[in-house]
C-alpha cells in the first residue's frame, strides 16, 4: 500500500485507496491510515476496505464498502465478500464492483460477421456474452445497464427506504481491459470486463454509461448497421432524460417506445435490416425532439485508414512520449466497416477472423505495437488484426527529434501512411524537464 500511495498520489483519477480485497483488522487499518497521512496527506483521497474484521478499525477508515451486491432487496444476503452494514452510519459505503462479467469488444452480436453465432466460449470461459449482451442483456443474461439501474434506483442514498439506501458511491471494477485475473481464459489474454478495451478503444457499454451519466437528454443505438441481407434482430437503444424513443429505418415509419426495460434500455424487436441508415430519436414529455443518434451502413472494405493522436503540446522527443494511431478498415467514403472479415474466429493464439495489418516505421520512433485480446503474444509485433473494424497501435519517441512515418498494409486493401513529427526538448545538465 505504501508503494501504491507513492505511485498514485499525484494521479488525478484516484479517489480512494482500498486497504484489502477482503476484511482487514483494526490494527491493519490503523497502520494503513498512518501510511496515507505519511505519503499522501493532502491528496484528499479516502482510505478504507470493503469489510472490517472488527470494529476497532472503524475510526481509521474514511469509507466502508462491499463487493457486488447481487440481491438488491435483502440487506443480509446475496453479497459476495461482505457488506459493511455495521458501519453504514459511520462513513460513506461504496459499491466497489459494478459488474463482473466480461466480453470482447469486437464481437458485436450473434448476427455480425465474421463472428456469426456470437461469442463461442471455450472450456475455461466463465462468461458467454457478446458486446451487445454485455451492455444491455437479453435472454442469456442481464447486462451492465440492468445492474447500474438497480444500483441507482434501489441501492443509493437517493432511495429513502432505509433497507435499500445503502451506497454513497459506485465504482467500476475495471474501466479498461487489462492484464489481470480474467475469466475468459480460453479466449482472451486480458480481463475483458472494461468499458474500453486494452488500448482504450470504447466498447458499446462505454457509450451506454455515457448516456446514463449525462444530466442532459442523450441517446445511443447499441451496435452498428452493417449486416448480411435477411438479418432480423432486436435493436437496443440506450437513452436518458427523455420520455420516449422513436426508431426508424431509412426514413420509414417511426416505431415508438416509452417503456425502457431497466430505466435506460429501449428494445425494438424484429427489426429487418436494410442498407442505409437507422435513426433513434429521443422525445420529451411534450413530444419535442431532444436528442438523436444515427448509424449508417458501410460499403465494401476498400482501404486501411490511419488516424494519429499526440498530446496537445506535441510529441516530445524525450524517449518516453507516445503517439497512438487508430487503424481502421474503411469503405470508399472513409466509413469504418465494422463486420469485415472472411472467416469465423479461431481463438487462443489465432487470428481474430478480421484482416491482418502489417506495419512499417521510419524515423526516430520506437515501435510499441498494440494487442489482440483474443491472441497470445500479439504485443510488439509489426502486424496486428483489427477487431470490429479497428485497432490501435503505439510508437514511442526517441531523444532525436524528427518525422516518424507509419505505413499500414493489408491484402486487398489500399495502404495507408501517417506521419507525426517529434519536437526537441531542452536538456539541462543532462536532464530532461519534468
Amino acid at each position: 500500500m505504501q508503494s501504491t500511495m507513492i505511485y498514485l498520489r499525484n494521479n488525478p483519477s484516484v479517489f480512494f485507496y482500498e486497504a484489502g480485497n477482503g476484511s482487514v483488522s483494526g490494527t491493519q487499518m490503523q497502520s494503513l491510515s498512518a501510511l496515507k497521512k505519511m505519503w499522501d496527506p493532502n491528496g484528499g483521497r479516502g482510505n478504507g476496505d470493503r469489510s472490517m474484521a472488527d470494529a476497532t478499525g472503524a475510526p481509521y477508515a474514511d469509507w466502508f464498502g462491499t463487493l457486488v451486491a447481487y440481491d438488491t432487496g435483502n440487506l443480509t444476503g446475496g453479497y459476495f465478500r461482505g457488506y459493511s452494514d455495521a458501519y453504514r452510519d459511520q462513513g460513506p459505503i461504496l459499491e466497489e464492483e459494478d459488474f463482473r462479467d466480461e466480453a470482447l469488444r469486437g464481437i458485436w452480436d450473434q448476427y455480425s460477421p465474421p463472428h456469426v453465432g456470437g461469442f463461442i466460449p471455450g472450456p475455461l470461459d466463465t462468461y458467454n456474452e457478446t458486446s451487445e449482451v454485455f451492455t444491455v442483456g437479453d435472454s442469456m443474461n442481464d447486462g451492465q445497464m440492468t445492474r447500474l439501474n438497480a444500483w441507482l434506483k434501489l441501492e443509493t442514498i437517493r432511495n429513502t427506504t432505509p433497507a435499500n439506501s445503502r451506497y454513497s458511491a459506485y465504482a467500476s471494477i475495471y474501466f479498461a481491459d487489462e492484464n489481470a485475473d480474467g475469466r475468459l481464459n480460453s479466449s482472451a489474454v486480458c480481463r475483458a470486463g472494461g468499458k474500453v478495451d486494452a488500448v482504450r478503444l470504447p466498447k458499446e457499454i462505454y457509450y451506454a454509461f455515457r448516456v446514463a451519466g449525462n444530466t442532459q437528454p442523450d441517446i445511443h443505438i447499441v451496435g452498428h448497421w452493417t449486416y448480411p441481407a435477411g438479418t432480423k434482430k432486436t435493436v437496443y437503444v440506450v437513452a436518458n432524460n427523455i420520455a420516449s424513443v422513436g426508431l426508424s429505418v431509412n426514413g420509414g415509419a417511426e416505431m415508438k417506445s416509452s417503456t425502457p426495460k431497466d430505466g435506460y434500455t429501449f428494445s425494438f424487436p424484429n427489426i429487418t435490416w436494410a442498407s442505409g441508415n437507422i435513426k433513434a430519436v429521443g422525445y420529451d414529455a411534450s413530444g419535442k425532439q431532444v436528442c438523436q443518434h444515427q448509424l449508417t451502413t458501410a460499403g465494401p472494405a476498400t482501404a486501411i485508414k490511419l488516424t494519429p493522436t499526440i498530446s496537445p503540446g506535441g510529441l516530445l522527443a524525450n524517449g518516453e512520449d507516445v503517439a497512438m494511431f487508430d487503424v481502421e478498415v474503411v469503405d470508399a467514403t472513409g466509413l469504418r466497416v465494422p463486420t469485415y472479415g472472411p472467416t469465423t474466429p479461431a481463438m487462443d493464439n489465432q487470428p481474430t477472423g478480421e484482416p491482418k495489418v502489417t506495419f512499417a516505421v521510419t524515423g526516430p520512433g520506437t515501435w510499441r505495437g498494440g494487442v489482440n485480446e483474443s491472441m497470445l503474444n500479439s504485443t510488439n509485433n509489426l502486424f496486428l488484426y483489427t477487431e470490429g473494424g479497428i485497432n490501435r497501435v503505439f510508437i514511442r519517441s526517441q531523444p532525436t527529434p524528427g518525422a516518424i512515418t507509419l505505413t499500414a498494409t493489408s491484402p486487398g486493401l489500399t495502404m495507408a501512411t501517417a506521419t507525426v513529427t517529434s519536437k526537441a526538448v531542452p536538456v539541462v545538465n543532462g536532464l530532461l524537464p519534468r
